[in-house]
């Protein structure tokens, strides 16, 4: 099990100084999405604090405890459970084992749960004593707050990580699985370009964005200084868009232009993230009944599009933002593939 150690005063709430009742607590701006993400990230979450204060006779246990529930009511409003709060109640003079750098906190938490795999868990301190204290208990990670703002800071840069290796994971999974079917799908687009028809290229959204992206390529340029080569983004004419949405339905914004635009031997590249957009999958349906070629780009399951194409590129993942990445890459490598063949 990997766990998230925090200290209290200075991390979870500003350190305004022996902290100890509801009215001087401040949560630190950032703390409850911080610990979200490594919630979803699968940590078991733990306070470890030293409480001098009550050893020095600032505050008493009872005071520590009201604030203590107080704090755990706050996470739970916000869906957040905290496993354990194990805290030192002495003064330093004590030389007691639990007050941090030494590791009393953490050995009562092992008693409790006995499945904590220290050498995976993260430590998060603001105080060189925490630090030490994650050495000594052999906590392979720690993170150190200077000031409060950091936790948004180190927030922003976790949640930026995470997109990288979101990303470069679903790259590996894909890179092996989909290359045949990109290279598939580059040499029917340049057999398209070569005999003279053109590339039709719709989608919705984020979609779209990628159809126009990849016919501009394709008209203007990808890498090369080249000739250009037809290509028509279904989605930029609002006229014709709102006009056939109007009259006919939004489900016909992208059949209705096939069937005005294309000849056979055109080909249409239809992008849907889900495989499930109607208006995608009835233009693929008017392609073929004019005899025209088709690619689908899509991701998860390939949804209703899976297997009406001639060619499917389905990208294994279910987060439609990973999905878009890839299709954008994969409309790369294909303009590429075209940019050679030129």
């Amino acid at each position: 099990m990997k766990a998230l150690f925090l200290d209290r005063d200075g991390v979870i709430n500003i350190d305004h100084g022996y902290v100890s009742t509801i009215d001087d607590f401040e949560f630190t701006d950032g703390i409850f999405e911080f610990i979200k993400l490594f919630i979803d990230k699968g940590y078991r979450i733990f306070i470890i604090t030293n409480q001098s204060g009550i050893g020095r006779g600032y505050y008493t246990q009872r005071d520590f405890d009201i604030l203590t529930n107080f704090m755990l009511d706050e996470f739970r409003a916000r869906g957040i459970a905290i496993d354990g709060v194990y805290h030192c109640p002495h003064a330093p003079e004590e030389m007691c084992r639990c007050r941090k750098p030494s590791i009393g906190m953490v050995e009562k938490a092992l008693l409790d749960y006995p499945d904590i795999d220290l050498e995976n868990s993260i430590m998060v301190g603001d105080k060189q004593s925490d630090m030490d204290f994650a050495i000594n208990a052999n906590i392979k990670d720690r993170i150190f707050i200077k000031e409060s703002k950091d936790i948004r800071e180190r927030l922003r840069y976790l949640m930026i990580k995470d997109e990288f290796i979101s990303h470069q994971e679903v790259l590996t999974k894909t890179i092996d699985m989909l290359i045949p079917d990109i290279q598939r799908a580059s040499t029917l687009v340049i057999d398209t370009l070569k005999r003279g028809n053109k590339i039709l290229l719709c989608g919705n959204g984020g979609s779209a964005g990628d159809a126009q992206h990849i016919s501009a390529e394709l008209t203007g340029r990808y890498k090369s200084r080249r000739g250009a080569l037809s290509a028509i983004a279904l989605t930029t004419d609002t006229s014709a868009i709102t006009a056939i949405a109007n009259d006919f339905g939004y489900k016909y914004i992208f059949s209705r232009q096939v069937e005005a635009l294309a000849e056979s031997g055109d080909l249409l590249i239809a992008i849907s993230t889900s495989g499930n957009s109607e208006n995608v999958i009835l233009a693929v349906e008017s392609a073929k009944a004019l005899k025209c070629r088709t690619i689908g780009l899509t991701g998860r399951d390939g949804g209703v599009m899976r297997g009406i194409c001639d060619i499917d590129i389905i990208v294994p993942s279910d987060d439609t933002a990973r999905v878009q990445e890839m299709h954008i890459l994969i409309g790369h490598s294909i303009c590429q593939s075209v940019d050679s063949a030129y």
